[in-house]
């Protein structure tokens, strides 16, 4: 079983889950670029109280977290990206 796994099963990680999903609010993009996030610690050994806090520092408002996630694409990939939209 991978540690990713284990810790998902454990009473925090569960309640941890429901948060998740509750802070989505049925945005599936949302997730996407949360949960990327919230993985990325659990691999570099991130407790689930590491990871509370940046689910906690998720913006509220969904344009202020795409806009936060867009700030960290480098600017090449930036233009790209605006042209593709």
């Amino acid at each position: 079983m991978s540690n990713r796994s284990s810790a998902c099963k454990s009473k925090a990680g569960m309640h941890f889950q429901k948060e998740v999903v509750a802070k989505a609010s049925g945005v599936f993009l949302w997730v996407v670029l949360v949960v990327a996030s919230l993985l990325k610690k659990k691999d570099e050994g991130g407790t689930v109280k590491e990871m509370r806090r940046i689910l906690e520092s998720v913006p509220e408002e969904k344009e202020k977290l795409f806009t936060r996630y867009f700030e960290t694409v480098n600017v090449q990939d930036r233009q790209r990206t605006l042209r593709l939209m």
